[in-house]
């Protein structure tokens, strides 16, 4: 939920534009595209990439081959 906060002004003025009629400069698109952008960029940027090496290191997800992160188990020290 905390990814998506800062959409709710877009979609408070896309639903006063749609609902009241209320009209949207382009200054004020203009300011809702980097939201939307950066929203959409955390979002699915994560499931592009598969992760940062830390979260493969801490378990949480499948190490590819050749990743430093797979030599390194967190439950053992290598030796």
């Amino acid at each position: 939920m905390a990814p998506f906060s800062p959409l709710v002004p877009v979609f408070g003025m896309s639903s006063a534009a749609v609902l009241l009629g209320e009209g949207i400069s382009a200054a004020r698109w203009l300011a809702a595209v980097p939201l939307v952008g950066g929203v959409a960029l955390t979002s699915f940027g994560r499931a592009r990439t598969g992760g940062g090496s830390a979260v493969r290191a801490a378990g949480r997800g499948r190490p590819r081959p050749g990743d430093p992160a797979a030599a390194v188990s967190p439950t053992r020290l290598p030796t």
